[in-house]
């Protein structure tokens, strides 16, 4: 359950983004504790975990600007194309 969060079937992948440090016990909530953090700053902090690609996906839509997919780069790569999508259609 832990991998399949938001219930998507895809595949799983190891994934790894960026978080406002206001964030830690909500990524733990979601992901569980097989969670790695690292990277730490005043702000932010960096947090990898095997997951399922769309949750993760999901999960970085669900919280932008606080969470920034870093890992791998064709998840990045096509969140980034969503939000160009999504800032076209409300940029009128």
């Amino acid at each position: 359950m832990k991998e399949h969060v938001y219930m998507y079937s895809s595949e799983n992948a190891f994934v790894k983004f960026r978080i406002v440090k206001a964030m830690i016990s909500d990524v733990i909530d979601l992901f569980g504790k097989d969670v790695t953090f690292s990277d730490e700053t005043d702000t932010h902090v960096s947090v990898s975990v095997h997951v399922n690609e769309r949750a993760a996906e999901q999960f970085a839509k669900n919280y932008v600007p606080d969470v920034v997919i870093l890992q791998p780069k064709r998840l990045r790569d096509k969140l980034r194309e969503d939000l160009k999508k999504s800032w076209e259609v409300y940029n009128d």
